[in-house]
């Protein structure tokens, strides 16, 4: 029995493999490099500008956008996100709160905070 188990779990592992899009070595070399380059700046970022952190891993993720891929595994998650997301967005259709300048606008900060970093999530999966 516990043969068949691991069987299973290593054709379900097989599986996920195939299901991923192909991403090839020059596309992993990017991604290393880019995640390096990020964590090299984050001890400087620590000790000139704690709140440097998100517009640099921003940033990263922009630099990751072509890492961008959505498994088989990941599709609940991505459609729990752009359920938030439109909720999010409709939700600012009753709220009271007009944003007088762009900085103050939090739905656009998430629209385009989300593909960002899971740009770098995803540049760290490769």
């Amino acid at each position: 029995m516990p043969e068949q188990i691991k069987t299973e779990s290593l054709a379900s592992v097989a599986q996920a493999e195939l299901d991923a899009p192909a991403i090839g070595p020059g596309l992993s070399r990017w991604c290393g490099r880019v995640l390096i380059g990020f964590g090299c700046l984050l001890p400087l970022l620590a000790w000139l500008s704690p709140l440097g952190f998100a517009p640099t891993l921003a940033f990263t993720g922009l630099l990751s956008l072509p890492a961008l891929r959505a498994r088989r595994a990941d599709r609940p998650v991505v459609v729990v996100v752009l359920a938030g997301l439109v909720w999010f967005s409709a939700s600012i259709l009753w709220s009271p709160f007009r944003p007088d300048e762009l900085e103050d606008a939090t739905a656009l900060k998430v629209l385009a905070a989300v593909p960002l970093f899971a740009g770098a999530i995803c540049a760290a999966r490769c």
